[in-house]
């Protein structure tokens, strides 16, 4: 498994291969051609894929302010926050149609 290393004069990272019954304990420090590297907690990183879309199911079905809607429900669906703030906004423009959104 590959684990982060942190240069202890440059503070410059490093990956490093280790088994893992072997890998060292988060701030040790290990000795590699002559630089001092103390190893770091890493974080698994998510991974989002690009066309996710997120789904409202508290505004009302087939909204008029969404741009796309979920085929089949007709529940508002979003690219982004952005699409999500741009909305409401619209929706604040109508008398009748004001959206507090959570």
């Amino acid at each position: 498994m590959i684990y982060v290393f942190q240069d202890q004069n440059d503070g410059s990272i490093h990956e490093l291969y280790f088994p893992t019954s072997k890998a060292p304990k988060i701030g040790s420090a290990r000795t590699v051609k002559g630089r001092r590297l103390v190893r770091l907690a890493s974080m698994p990183q998510a991974l989002v894929r690009p066309d996710a879309k997120f789904v409202s199911h508290s505004l009302p079905r087939n909204w008029p302010h969404a741009k796309d809607h979920e085929p089949g429900t007709g529940k508002p669906r979003f690219n982004s926050i952005h699409e999500v703030r741009e909305a409401v906004s619209r929706s604040k423009d109508t008398e009748k149609d004001q959206v507090a959104y959570d």
